[in-house]
């Protein structure tokens, strides 16, 4: 059964939030942009289902849970870039490690997060990179609004942060894993 609160509730169940977190439960959340689905990013097989969901096998973005762990895992080629966190951005970079979390990205890039929101308050005190990637199924309209999850969506999920209707768009996506800077979208 799919557990829905809202983010006010979440905010003060925290602890129950987190034991969710940490058990590999799938989430809907609100960001800064439009909702996203998530998990623990370092659980292969709770990131398996959020793909399974999306019927997506694109590579998906974290939000961090600190710009220390930006640096300490990620290549920061464009170190002014830090400087839109938090924010409604995605920033793809270098891994590190080119083999680190290859269940998230088979590839040496990753994007990473860190909205202007509540949501990254929790990933804090989670500690560990959390999934994001837009609500819908790969390839149809992102979802701002809970009333548009069709019922086998709510099924596929454990938790669901309910913040309202949200009015942003996704998120404005900058490659720096090279020299040069890349606007994607």
């Amino acid at each position: 059964m799919t557990l829905e609160i809202t983010l006010e509730v979440a905010m003060t169940a925290k602890k129950e939030i987190l034991e969710k977190m940490k058990n590999g439960d799938v989430f809907i959340h609100p960001t800064d942009t439009v909702y996203g689905i998530g998990c623990d990013a370092t659980n292969p097989s709770s990131v398996q289902r959020i793909k399974d969901i999306k019927k997506s096998r694109h590579p998906l973005s974290v939000i961090a849970p600190s710009m220390q762990w930006i640096r300490k895992n990620l290549i920061v080629n464009h170190d002014e870039f830090l400087n839109k966190f938090p924010g409604p951005y995605t920033l793809i970079m270098k891994k590190n490690d080119p083999e680190a979390m290859p269940w998230i990205s088979k590839n040496d890039k990753i994007g990473v997060r860190m909205p202007d929101h509540l949501i990254t308050d929790l990933i804090k005190e989670f500690g560990k990179p959390f999934i994001t990637t837009s609500l819908n199924i790969s390839g149809k309209p992102v979802i701002k609004n809970l009333k548009d999850l069709t019922k086998n969506m709510v099924d596929c999920v454990d938790v669901i942060i309910n913040a309202g209707i949200l009015k942003g768009r996704p998120s404005t996506v900058y490659d720096l894993s090279g020299p040069k800077i890349v606007k994607i979208r």
